[in-house]
């Protein structure tokens, strides 16, 4: 593939059906978690009735519905947009992206069926998770601080950034030892450094049923949706509902539906770049676009998101483009790759995890 962009800036247990959840009566975790355990057809109990409540059910049960995962909590405490999409997989060969462009299902692949997180890693997620282990690792979950937050959207729900590759695999470890599951990493730390691993010897055990990175072919195959039988399986942007993107431009209205760019900071695409100091030119609450068809957000924009692959120079690949970039970096088929020790504000990660 033709790298097209290179930026310089860049409890412990699933809540099953049917399942129990003790939580304050009216909650919207409470809420979330009962949308999971309800049987199909019943009804939450009216004496929990309340607007927050209810918010949360609705949210379970319209997860419940797109076949995502049952959300995660870390020592008890539920931990909102954690929730994660079955994607089949199989002997996959895609079509032709637009305009011609290969990406790394076009060529064919054959994958395992898997998890993958609905959405990028939110500082309130890594917080928890690292926050929850008695260690040097840095617990400060974002550089877009408070300072940058659109009216409207909540701090802790946007994504973590900031952190190495190594970073992402250190928090993939912990979260798998919290719930019980096979660490999928070995990882020899050789240099901290602020409280960020910049360097460590490290090992995939690929038959390991703990949090991971996905790969990046397991990262482009739920890009795009999943099936190669549907027609957006071959469109520009994740979950877009026409492609009328021109393949070349720096900026795309049909990546406003889907995803947040350099060219979007109000939601709307514009033709003035956002530029530092301008309201919107930054990262955004997870979730706020739309979604593709398997249920997951922010593929293309927001921020880049780290998968495993080693590219150029013994660099780590990045996929997704972000709210740094134009519209051609946030193209399914776009890729870009960073040293793994590299900490960006327009960088994070989403989780993955074997479903064998």
């Amino acid at each position: 593939m033709k790298k097209i962009y290179k930026a310089a800036f860049v409890a412990a247990a699933f809540c099953m059906a049917g399942a129990t959840f003790a939580a304050p009566s009216g909650t919207y975790e409470e809420g979330y978690r009962t949308g999971y355990a309800t049987e199909p057809g019943s009804r939450a109990s009216r004496s929990k009735k309340s607007e927050e409540f209810y918010a949360g059910f609705a949210a379970g049960q319209a997860d419940n519905a797109a076949k995502a995962s049952s959300a995660i909590s870390v020592n008890g405490k539920f931990i909102r947009n954690s929730a994660m999409a079955l994607v089949q997989g199989g002997s996959i060969k895609g079509k032709g992206a637009e305009f011609g462009e290969m990406g790394l299902i076009d060529e064919g692949a054959n994958i395992a069926p898997y998890y993958i997180g609905k959405y990028e890693v939110t500082q309130e997620f890594y917080a928890a998770v690292i926050g929850s282990q008695k260690n040097t690792f840095d617990k400060e979950p974002s550089g877009n601080r408070k300072d940058t937050l659109v009216k409207g959207e909540t701090q802790e729900r946007r994504p973590v950034d900031g952190v190495t590759w190594y970073d992402a695999l250190n928090f993939c470890n912990i979260l798998s030892k919290a719930e019980g599951l096979q660490e999928a990493y070995t990882i020899k730390v050789k240099k901290e450094e602020g409280g960020h691993i910049m360097d460590a010897d490290v090992s995939w055990n690929k038959k390991a049923n703990g949090f991971r990175l996905p790969s990046e072919e397991e990262w482009e195959l739920a890009c795009r949706g999943g099936d190669p039988a549907k027609k957006d399986f071959a469109y520009s942007f994740s979950g877009a509902a026409s492609p009328s993107y021109d393949g070349k431009a720096a900026t795309s209205a049909d990546l406003d539906k889907v995803g947040w760019y350099a060219y979007n900071p109000s939601g709307k695409t514009s033709s003035a770049k956002g530029s530092a100091g301008t309201p919107g030119f930054c990262s955004h609450e997870v979730g706020k676009k739309g979604a593709n068809a398997i249920g997951a957000y922010d593929m293309s924009g927001n921020v880049y998101e780290w998968v495993y692959d080693v590219g150029d120079d013994n660099e780590r690949i990045i996929r997704g483009g972000a709210y740094t970039t134009s519209a051609a970096a946030c193209k399914i088929t776009a890729y870009n790759d960073e040293p793994p020790s590299k900490k960006l504000t327009g960088l994070g990660f989403r989780i993955a995890r074997n479903a064998k």
